[in-house]
């Protein structure tokens, strides 16, 4: 049994350095605006919220989420909703903050659709986890992303945190 979880313990770690699963972090990226908010990525979509059009989108929030403006039609009103209210507090994050928001976001939306269903199939299977499961991968990732070079631009981004 022992064998098993390690075993799929380093499947995930692997597939966490994999781009797809690594881009969950855009979405995960909101997490700072909200720190009791629902995770995105878990959080039933509620399609009986209405969508915002895009042109009402206020030119703070569309000038931040301008990378989603392609694909804001096809997204869920409760989405759009969370999204905007990301925006709204784009400006109280430090530069690195808004840098690390940004590049999530067009990452994010970089993925196919197939990706981007693994990736949250990952996330969700993440976070189902033990906490300490959870807290021996995040150890590993940051073991292994202390031994990359400081520069390597394809560093991956943190796991989600955990929910203690």
């Amino acid at each position: 049994m022992g064998a098993r979880i390690a075993a799929a313990i380093d499947a995930l770690f692997a597939t966490l350095r994999t781009a797809a699963t690594i881009l969950v972090a855009a979405v995960l990226s909101f997490a700072p605006f909200a720190a009791n908010a629902a995770d995105p990525l878990n959080e039933p979509v509620d399609k009986s919220v209405k969508q915002v059009d895009w042109s009402k989108v206020p030119a703070l929030e569309k000038k931040v989420l301008a990378p989603l403006e392609k694909d804001w039609a096809q997204l869920a009103g409760s989405q759009q909703r969370r999204l905007i209210g990301a925006a709204r507090e784009f400006p109280k994050l430090t530069p690195q903050e808004q840098e690390r928001f940004q590049s999530r976001l067009r990452n994010w939306v970089a993925l196919t659709p197939e990706q981007r269903a693994q990736a949250r199939e990952k996330h969700r299977t993440l976070t189902a986890l033990p906490p300490e499961k959870q807290t021996e991968l995040r150890q590993r990732w940051e073991q292994t992303r202390s031994e990359r070079p400081s520069g390597d631009s394809q560093s991956p981004s943190p796991p989600p945190a955990t929910k203690q």
